[in-house]
């Protein structure tokens, strides 16, 4: 007879830039797939502990059925959490993530690099979303940002809130035609 496997779920605890509160994000399939394939062979304490401070991609807001192009943001993680309980109706973080020693480097070759791979898959308003957070989160650091381009971070999140308000709009108009 064979065992059943225990089903595990991979919460990333996570900040977005200019906000106080914490909010929980569901990790994507890919990354979802590394970690559960880590837990099974022991290895997972050395994925909390890189993943701790690591940048990770996350929707700016919830999804819509009809949505053209969702926002997309740049979280620090401040945790990976696992447990056996689903949590329903979260949304999932994106696979793209930066490890501290990707986005703490100094040479500016080595940020440019990291911040091309981190915003290359997304629309303009959301490269310019994750470049804006990506200087924040080094400007946190104390590290340099005086090279990159920078939208303030108070002006991004109203940005937001008016996209956001917007696809909600939208999605109400048209599940109730």
């Amino acid at each position: 007879m064979s065992e059943t496997k225990e089903h595990r779920f991979y919460y990333a605890i996570i900040n977005l830039a200019g906000q106080q509160s914490e909010q929980v994000y569901s990790l994507s399939g890919d990354l979802y797939t590394a970690l559960d394939l880590s837990t099974e062979h022991g290895t997972i304490d050395a994925w909390e502990k890189e993943f701790k401070n690591a940048l990770i991609v996350v929707p700016a807001f919830q999804y819509y059925p009809h949505m053209p192009d969702p926002v997309f943001r740049l979280a620090k993680v401040k945790k990976l959490e696992i447990t056996n309980q689903s949590q329903p109706f979260i949304e999932h973080t994106r696979s793209q993530f930066l490890l501290p020693p990707k986005w703490t480097v100094t040479d500016s070759k080595a940020v440019k690099d990291a911040l091309h791979y981190i915003r290359h898959d997304y629309t303009t308003f959301s490269q310019q979303a994750i470049q804006s957070d990506f200087c924040y989160w080094r400007d946190q650091e104390g590290l340099d940002i005086s090279n990159i381009n920078k939208t303030p971070i108070w002006i991004l999140n109203r940005q937001i809130q008016r996209r956001a308000f917007a696809a909600y709009k939208e999605n109400y108009r048209i599940v109730n035609r």
